[in-house]
């Protein structure tokens, strides 16, 4: 399972979120009843669906407000994000952005022709069947009142019907729209050509110097300290610098519980990519830069001086990726860690004596994958790169002798992987090139979606909505 995972494009997110708790039967999604707060000509959000998005939003930062300093306990639209916004407006608009997402490729894929067919209202009866058991199962006696007691949402089974129309709709021209990206060899080649900088990294050490009464270290003290470290002409000379400069401002009693390989550890920073206008990245990325070299920034109002010393000049990653598919499974749902590996085993068993190919692997992936990452797509990772994953589940997919059709059983933190090996991949940086042309050709076709059908957004309509 990859250490980071992020999702790039919120229609996607909201789309999960609709798959995540759903209901059934088939209606025309322009038909949307009740006031609309945010529209287009033939499609637009009702109170109870903008209410759904938002406390979607909600739900997807709950986690960490209160490190913020936001109080979950009292209304957000007291509380300020801002000094113009409040927690509710900041909510409120990625809310209204998710829903110009749905409205836009809505109006598109009418103009185009683009329709549900047969196979997206079966997944859409899959969901309404889904909140009909979540009512019945929540005690709740009727759909209404799941939904207000979930989601704060006024819905009926029928809005929501029509909302999970809209998000069917607009991820199919989405991915019609999307699906067209395709380029050449000689296309990347020249896009990257154009643009090395995006697509290379550079590695350096830093630590900075600033004034500390506690260490007594005065002004003069840490700029004499940074202009000796900007001197040095290697790694480990700087490294020898820094470890002297701590132990020699360290207290006696601090000592006792300093790690001074953990403290050196920090000053490496790997895979820095180039940010246009950054001095720091201007020196590393120049034509002039080489290994050893040494930058030192000076901030005139914090007072800290830190120094760069330059380890790897810009760089393009040229490790190969690789594309897999996996089944998770964990002793919290099996019971004890030998029962999850016996199932473990036992897929495995079962895959081989069925059609033994990727699809009949995909296919048991859906149904048995606790990986909410991976479960609508099969249990698909495609061009995975070295150190994405956790170790025993990189170290299985980068082994030398792995081929195509590969299973095998992986255990990790995360519980037991079931893994086949689909393919070798491109290089990262290919892949960085045409994921960036790709993006460039999105934000095009999304700009002349926006020109071409006009949202209209009820400000204060959403104002009154609850929280």
């Amino acid at each position: 399972m990859k250490k980071t995972l992020a999702i790039l494009l919120s229609l996607i997110m909201v789309l999960s979120l609709a798959a995540c708790s759903n209901n059934g039967g088939t209606t025309d999604p322009t038909t949307t009843s009740g006031t609309k707060y945010v529209y287009t000509d033939n499609y637009g959000f009702t109170e109870g669906e903008m209410a759904y998005l938002y406390n979607y939003v909600y739900s997807q930062s709950a986690s960490y407000l209160s490190y913020l300093g936001v109080d979950t306990t009292k209304s957000l639209k007291e509380q300020k994000y801002s000094e113009d916004t409040t927690w509710f407006d900041y909510m409120m608009q990625q809310a209204v952005n998710y829903a110009k997402d749905f409205l836009l490729f809505c109006e598109d894929g009418k103009a185009r022709g683009i329709t549900l067919n047969e196979e997206d209202t079966a997944k859409i009866n899959e969901e309404l069947a889904a909140v009909d058991k979540a009512t019945k199962d929540g005690g709740f006696d009727t759909v209404e009142a799941y939904f207000k007691n979930s989601y704060g949402a006024s819905m009926t089974k029928a809005d929501y019907e029509n909302f999970l129309q809209k998000s069917a709709l607009a991820y199919k021209v989405y991915a019609d729209i999307t699906g067209g990206y395709t380029f050449t060899d000689d296309q990347i080649q020249e896009h990257y050509d154009g643009n090395k900088n995006e697509f290379m990294s550079v590695d350096f050490l830093t630590y900075s110097f600033s004034k500390d009464d506690a260490k007594k270290v005065t002004d003069e003290d840490a700029t004499k300290s940074a202009q000796e470290l900007a001197a040095v002409t290697s790694a480990d000379d700087f490294k020898a610098y820094v470890k002297n400069y701590i132990e020699s401002t360290t207290t006696e009693e601090a000592k006792a519980t300093l790690d001074i390989d953990a403290e050196l550890a920090k000053l490496q920073s790997l895979n820095v990519k180039y940010t246009q206008g950054d001095e720091v990245s201007e020196w590393a990325f120049a034509d002039a830069a080489k290994v050893n070299q040494t930058f030192t920034t000076d901030n005139a109002d914090s007072g800290v001086h830190t120094v760069y010393l330059l380890t790897k000049t810009p760089t393009r990653n040229d490790n190969e990726t690789v594309t897999v598919r996996h089944i998770l499974l964990t002793a919290t749902t099996y019971g004890t860690d030998e029962d999850a590996k016996a199932f473990a085993d036992n897929l495995v068993s079962q895959w081989k004596t069925g059609d033994a190919t990727e699809d009949s692997f995909a296919a048991l992936a859906t149904q048995y994958t606790e990986d909410t990452g991976s479960k609508s797509n099969g249990g698909l990772y495609e061009n995975v790169a070295p150190g994405e994953m956790v170790a025993p589940f990189n170290d299985w997919i980068f082994d030398a002798s792995r081929k195509t059709g590969d299973v095998d059983v992986v255990k990790t933190d995360y519980g037991y992987h079931v893994m086949y090996f689909v393919k070798n991949g491109s290089p990262v940086w290919k892949n960085d090139v045409t994921a960036s042309m790709k993006q460039i050709a999105y934000s095009a076709d999304y700009t002349k979606l926006s020109d071409a059908y006009p949202i209209t957004v009820e400000n204060d309509l959403l104002n009154k909505i609850g929280e």
